[in-house]
């Protein structure tokens, strides 16, 4: 298993942690004052339902369900929702290990093939040859491995993801960590769905305020989506080989979604609000099979190479973003505690704001996992692409 299949299985964990708590305040809220025996429609109907969600939770308390016990279990999952938190940013900075590790490999990779492309001088051929996989290399069922604009494109986007990102993280979760401990600390009796419209409206000022536009920002095409963006208004990055993208919700219709947000829906609050991902999009994907292609010019060939090379550059500076989100996990835990600290006075409001504190956390962390992977993995594909270009220089060049 990869970093990034751990890092997206966090994710996931953080998310299953939510939705265990939303059960359990809505069931608090059915049950008001009553206990239930566990044989009992109502009882069996609530047991039922929080075994979907997490079949290891146990709330029964002898023959009953009690308010009591549920009350116990949001404070259970409240403290597992720290824990996830901090794993989440552990394996991000093992991510970060991992991936600054793998350049080393990839910058000699690069610096052999730029030695012996060197080599080559001022060689030409009238050849074609023969390559497959290609699919790596192409946008929209397009081949464009051989295009150094794209190169361009990454290198763009590898500096915003691996440097600015995660900076804007840190001013996103400083404001909101702050605004929402006083959310706890001034309003004990608010319902919580007007806490989550507080804590969404709190979010998204502090992403307008914080986060700017990626370079080429242009509006997603409907069709070219995941089915996890399936609603609300998104733009993208340029198309990456791949067909792989940098995509996340239109600031302006996130601020619009705090105006007409459904008081009843806040157990996904911040999602509601906003998503970003470095996602695979639903576009044109090019065979694997062999085709015959034109050789590139070595003047070309050395205009990627220099691409790879400016890419490099970038990604081994990102210390600072590995920095940065280790900021946010001291920020994001110092708040939790002290929410949790806050839990006899903090009303409706504690448990719902540790969950909101654990979405922005996944939420804006997101698309560090598949980014991080997909961009070492690139790399190496477009080296392999340029050596088997070589070697056909080597053997038919003139």
């Amino acid at each position: 298993m990869n970093s990034a299949t751990d890092f997206n299985n966090v994710r996931r964990d953080i998310d299953h942690m939510h939705k265990l708590n939303c059960a359990l305040e809505a069931y608090q809220v059915f049950l008001q004052s009553d206990d239930v025996p566990l044989d009992s429609p109502v009882g069996k109907a609530i047991c039922l339902g929080l075994e979907s969600i997490d079949p290891s939770l146990d709330l029964k308390e002898g023959t009953y369900l009690t308010l009591r016990m549920l009350k116990e279990g949001t404070i259970k999952v409240a403290k597992a929702t720290r824990e996830v938190i901090r794993l989440l940013f552990e394996v991000l900075g093992n991510l970060y290990v991992k991936f600054t590790g793998s350049l080393g490999r990839v910058r000699g990779h690069q610096k052999n093939v730029g030695r012996r492309l060197g080599q080559l001088g001022s060689r030409v051929s009238y050849k074609q040859m023969e390559i497959s996989g290609i699919n790596r290399l192409s946008v929209n069922g397009t081949f464009v491995g051989d295009n150094p604009e794209y190169l361009e494109a990454i290198r763009s986007i590898s500096d915003y993801l691996l440097n600015q990102h995660p900076a804007t993280v840190v001013k996103v979760a400083r404001v909101c960590s702050r605004r929402l401990i006083d959310l706890v600390e001034d309003d004990a009796t608010s319902t919580q769905a007007e806490i989550a419209k507080d804590g969404m409206s709190i979010f998204v000022d502090a992403l307008n305020a914080a986060m700017r536009p990626v370079a080429g920002e242009t509006p997603v095409v409907q069709g070219e989506l995941p089915i996890a963006f399936a609603s609300g208004r998104f733009v993208r990055s340029a198309v990456m080989p791949g067909n792989w993208s940098l995509v996340y919700s239109d600031i302006k219709d996130a601020l619009h979604r705090v105006g007409v947000s459904d008081s009843n829906t806040y157990a996904n609050t911040i999602k509601q609000a906003f998503k970003i991902d470095f996602v695979e999009l639903t576009m044109n994907t090019a065979d694997r099979t062999p085709r015959t292609i034109d050789v590139p010019s070595i003047k070309t060939l050395s205009k990627l190479v220099d691409g790879i090379s400016k890419i490099l550059d970038v990604a081994e500076k990102s210390e600072s973003g590995r920095r940065d989100f280790a900021t946010v996990k001291t920020v994001v835990d110092d708040a939790i505690r002290q929410v949790m600290n806050n839990h006899a006075e903090g009303g409706n409001a504690n448990t719902l704001v540790i969950q909101m504190l654990g979405s922005i956390s996944e939420t804006l962390a997101a698309p560090m996992g598949n980014f991080t992977h997909w961009v070492a993995v690139t790399m190496n594909v477009y080296l392999n692409y340029i050596d088997h270009c070589i070697k056909h220089y080597e053997m038919e060049g003139v």
